[in-house]
């Protein structure tokens, strides 16, 4: 969808693909992008210089999707384009530095605290009060997200998102948010 709107603004575009797309839950890479609508397709090569050489005189840089966004201020910063500063991302992707920004910012919004096991989910859905949301720390849309009503609610999503890999490429080690 990407593609066509910057096509209705008479824009072309570069897709880049992630090396791994199954890391960034992508299971197949051509249900999420018709490669043919693009000018180019680049792989990531993993080298953010040579990538933002690959991509030559571009006028603008935006992330397809939210496990773009590092990638997207980083190549845009080296590109000397405008965009968010690459030293903030996780303000924008990780959920407790976004939670942090919002304090910070004073701006009403759900109380989170950051788990790093099942018995501290567990407590700190007790401290929250329920129902609960229980999802990864760095995921995409609702990827891994369960409302939880009970204490087996929770566990049980512990145990699916413990130890399995994130929408963004993560591998998650026992952490998640309540």
């Amino acid at each position: 969808m990407l593609f066509r709107s910057l096509q209705r603004r008479g824009w072309g575009g570069v897709a880049i693909v992630p090396a791994d797309h199954l890391a960034c839950g992508m299971p197949d890479l051509g249900q999420v992008l018709d490669t043919s609508h693009w000018e180019r397709v680049l792989t990531d090569p993993g080298d953010p210089d040579a990538l933002a050489a690959a991509l030559g005189d571009v006028a603008a840089v935006l992330p397809g999707d939210e496990s773009a966004v590092p990638l997207a201020e980083s190549l845009a910063a080296r590109l000397g384009l405008p965009g968010s500063d690459p030293r903030t991302s996780a303000c924008r992707t990780d959920k407790a530095t976004m939670q942090q920004a919002l304090e910070r910012a004073g701006v009403p919004h759900p109380k989170t605290i950051r788990a790093d096991s099942l018995p501290s989910a567990l407590a700190a859905a007790e401290t929250v009060g329920w129902p609960v949301v229980v999802k990864p720390r760095w995921s995409a849309t609702s990827v891994g997200v369960t409302v939880c009503h009970t204490p087996a609610d929770v566990s049980a999503a512990w145990a699916a998102t413990a130890g399995q890999r994130g929408a963004l490429g993560e591998i998650k080690i026992g952490r998640a948010h309540v």
